[in-house]
């Protein structure tokens, strides 16, 4: 048996070693919880196992959120269960679930709030006068498994039209891989994201102008990428534009350009771009200034 000391979001383990990562309420506290989940996919071997056990919360208010005593209690820190499962899934995982379950009742939270002395002198007066607030704030340990999918193994990806509420988690993939959101909402109607087992991981997205059309927020969660997310995204926005007018693909990358020649686009001068589309939000930040100017005609 070897023991060795290192932090979560960056473990002292060679990558593709391990065969099983157990954790026991301790991934609440670490302050990048996407950098632990990608740490567990990249130290697991292909097949390796995750389980679980954590604490997850929704509806916490401000004052619990923002207070150490609380995060150092596994409460503060605590994600929602949705993003749990989410950012276990982007980061490589399948199959990631609840294989057990407890709630917390209203009275087992006002417990812990008023249990703890120095939460109680903070905090007790405003759970006493609000005692509606305890009913808001849902508090659970979870069990949570999952795996690391095997090489040569054809996971089940679900491509689909982007829907409204997909905003928030669409905005997020953009950030964790660097694109713009700036445009999204005039983008989002002609939309395509990549699921498994429910959770977010991939998107692609159009703006019309005319018969032409500005290819925008290809984005892959880097736990997933080679695994031929992107591919079908494409596949499916292409598709999508063939049948509802569009000719002319016009791209902006600063990151896929070899990628894009492999499908057909030509790097072009900037100038050759269509005025209007030259007016859109990509065009005009100042980050895509040096990237290159592609086209394809369908």
């Amino acid at each position: 048996v070897e023991f060795r000391k290192g932090d979560a979001e960056d473990m002292p383990i060679e990558s593709g070693s391990v065969d099983w990562v157990i954790s026991n309420c301790v991934i609440n506290l670490a302050p990048d919880k996407q950098k632990v989940f990608a740490e567990i996919n990249r130290v697991l071997k292909p097949g390796g196992r995750i389980s679980i056990s954590d604490i997850v919360a929704e509806g916490l208010p401000d004052f619990v959120r923002n207070d150490s005593s609380s995060y150092c209690g596994c409460v503060g820190g605590a994600l929602p269960a949705a993003d749990y499962f989410s950012g276990l899934t982007q980061a490589g995982l399948v199959e990631v679930k609840a294989e057990s379950r407890l709630d917390y009742s209203p009275e087992m939270i006002r417990g812990f709030l008023l249990g703890d002395e120095n939460l109680s002198a903070r905090y007790g007066a405003i759970v006493e006068a609000n005692p509606a607030l305890l009913e808001t704030v849902k508090v659970s340990s979870l069990k949570i498994v999952g795996r690391k999918p095997l090489p040569e193994e054809q996971v089940a990806l679900h491509i689909r039209a982007a829907r409204v509420n997909d905003r928030a988690a669409i905005a997020q993939l953009l950030a964790h891989s660097g694109l713009p959101e700036a445009g999204l909402d005039k983008a989002i109607s002609d939309a395509f994201v990549a699921e498994h087992n429910g959770y977010l991981l991939g998107v692609i997205a159009l703006e019309r102008y005319g018969s032409d059309a500005l290819v925008r927020s290809f984005a892959v969660a880097e736990g997933w990428r080679k695994r031929n997310a992107g591919t079908q995204l494409w596949s499916a926005l292409h598709q999508h534009a063939k049948q509802s007018g569009i000719a002319t693909f016009y791209l902006l990358t600063t990151t896929i350009p070899e990628l894009a020649r492999r499908a057909g686009f030509e790097t072009i001068a900037r100038e050759d771009v269509p005025a209007a589309v030259r007016k859109s939000a990509e065009f005009e930040l100042a980050g895509c200034a040096t990237a290159a100017t592609m086209r394809l005609k369908i």
